[in-house]
């Protein structure tokens, strides 16, 4: 699925290892059943996109993919719906 704008909200109760703030980005789309998306992070800075990421406490994701809000726009515009994802590295 994809949605422009898109809230997320955690599953995982405050103050748990998992929790995080309801937060809004630009532009989300689903490419795995339960909620695991390839969206904007506008809060994140920009170095802080790529490997290693992911230990950054402010900014780790929870499962997503964090893609800068101007590749993320030209993104879900460019992808139709049922496109593959393929993720490696």
């Amino acid at each position: 699925q994809k949605q422009s704008p898109i809230t997320f909200v955690s599953p995982s109760a405050p103050g748990t290892q998992y929790w995080y703030p309801t937060t809004k980005a630009g532009y989300g789309m689903e490419f795995a059943g339960g909620g695991y998306y390839i969206h904007d992070w506008p809060y994140e800075a920009a170095n802080g996109y790529g490997p290693g990421s992911e230990f950054n406490i402010n900014s780790a994701s929870h499962g997503c993919i964090h893609v800068p809000p101007s590749v993320m726009s030209w993104a879900y515009g460019w992808t139709p719906m049922g496109a593959q994802v393929l993720i490696s590295g």
